[in-house]
């Protein structure tokens, strides 16, 4: 649809909504949130650890050993059943913790437009037909389509993999269109990394793309670990077995004179001794070791069985043409035109200033800087630091006369700057965009496209300054 028509199929207009007619919204679309099955219960987090097999065999076995009043057997049983327990529950409900503390820090404040004036809002108040204003940085709290867009690009990497940001407008598109590619769209969860722009809401809650996913998540069955069904065939011919032996050792003993009482009281012995209650205690310790490596290296594994699943895991297979995307970009290498590594940080010096990054923290260790801006930038500002030259110096010994923001229209930077009292205009973007300024002769360029276009096959992302 065109802007105009979105506004009309929503019963919106370019004012906002009236404040009683949002209210009246929400109570019928409920609140901008994704629904959670509850949340986790320590008491069923608990009755969950004495589900295995294993364990209700311990269980069993201690009650008839406490029966016959052999307190000492009791007790080593017991014992077990309550270490496996505790070590388990204790495991688990760390990671079920670690989740609600990570989802207190998700709150995302909207600038959304009512009654005519703007104001800030919690995203959770938003309904269908809000106009809202998405500055570079914000988090898109709701599935939006664009009615005025300025530079305005979106880093949609959680929804759909990919690295670099997409370019939106207030253009549309064909409905045929994958959501990848619906540049007149953007959705809840995904982060504004450059420009701003205004939008109408046409999806809350559990009707976003989000929600749909989230919808089908729950539906689907947890299912069993191939641990627990191991365990669980063990138990099952362990018991057939042990069953079978008792009872020829039971017919035995009636054959050769024992007392029914006093046959019965060994069968049971023989049974209880025969159960490995050193086996959940072992499998637990092993599991928890293994947690705590994938803690140690920024994994939460909400079942303990869970970890056993992973080191089983031969094949992943992706919806990406070969590779995992984690979403980010870093520097592979710097190209200078003349060798030697002066010219290398003449280069970097060169690009990093024509960036329009935010450094919030500039004071902090390089390691914990918050940046804001377009990945590809931030990487190189952060590659750079590895190198030693912080993007916090150029900020501060440099004076900035104009600057000209990336744009996918132009594909490339710019900046007018003053560098030891000479003013210098200095380009960064697309090779092929930028190459033909260049006093390059035509095999020297030919040149550097070979060594661009050889890089690119590697998956690399090549600029020019």
């Amino acid at each position: 649809m065109s802007v105009e028509e979105t506004f009309v199929s929503l019963y919106s207009r370019v004012e906002g909504l009236a404040t009683e007619e949002a209210d009246a919204r929400r109570t019928l679309f409920g609140a901008n949130t994704v629904r959670e099955d509850g949340g986790f219960s320590r008491f069923w987090l608990f009755i969950g650890q004495i589900k295995s097999p294993l364990i209700l065999v311990l269980v069993a076995a201690g009650l008839i050993t406490g029966f016959f009043e052999h307190w000492v057997d009791t007790a080593v049983i017991f014992a077990a059943v309550f270490v496996n327990t505790a070590l388990g529950f204790w495991q688990e409900y760390k990671a079920e913790t670690a989740l609600s503390h990570l989802k207190t820090y998700i709150r995302t404040r909207s600038r959304v437009r009512r009654n005519g004036v703007e104001r800030e809002i919690d995203a959770e108040e938003l309904v269908p037909g809000d106009v809202i204003r998405i500055s570079q940085g914000d988090r898109i709290p709701a599935d939006i389509r664009i009615t005025y867009a300025n530079n305005f690009d979106v880093d949609e990497s959680i929804l759909t993999g990919e690295s670099l940001p997409e370019a939106k407008s207030a253009d549309p598109v064909e409905t045929s269109i994958p959501l990848a590619d619906r540049t007149s769209m953007a959705y809840g969860g995904t982060l504004a990394v450059q420009g701003f722009a205004d939008a109408i809401v046409t999806a809350t809650g559990e009707n976003t793309e989000f929600g749909k996913i989230a919808a089908m998540v729950r539906e689907q069955k947890s299912s069993r670990t191939p641990l627990q069904d191991a365990i669980a065939r063990f138990v099952v011919r362990a018991g057939f077995v042990l069953a079978f032996l008792i009872f020829l050792l039971f017919i035995f003993g009636i054959a050769v004179g024992y007392s029914l009482f006093d046959i019965f009281l060994i069968s049971v012995a023989v049974a209880v001794s025969a159960v490995p209650e050193g086996l959940p205690i072992a499998v637990t310790v092993i599991l928890a070791v293994g947690v705590q490596r994938l803690a140690s290296r920024k994994g939460i594994v909400r079942k303990l069985l869970a970890a056993e699943t992973l080191g089983s895991t031969s094949l992943i297979l992706t919806d990406k043409t070969g590779t995992l995307t984690e979403a980010k970009m870093s520097l592979a290498g710097v190209i200078p035109y003349s060798s030697g590594k002066e010219a290398e940080e003449k280069l970097i010096l060169k690009a990093l200033g024509t960036f329009d990054v935010v450094l919030e923290n500039p004071d902090d260790d390089t390691k914990k800087w918050k940046l804001v801006g377009h990945p590809l930038e931030i990487s190189l500002v952060v590659g750079a630091s590895k190198r030693g030259i912080l993007y916090r110096d150029i900020l501060r010994s440099r004076e900035f006369l104009d600057r000209l923001p990336f744009t996918s229209a132009n594909k490339f930077s710019a900046s007018v700057t003053r560098i030891d009292g000479r003013v210098a205009l200095i380009l960064f973007g697309a090779p092929d965009i930028l190459l033909p300024f260049t006093g390059l002769s035509g095999k020297e360029k030919e040149t550097v496209m070979n060594q661009i276009n050889e890089r690119a096959l590697k998956g690399e992302s090549v600029r020019l300054s």
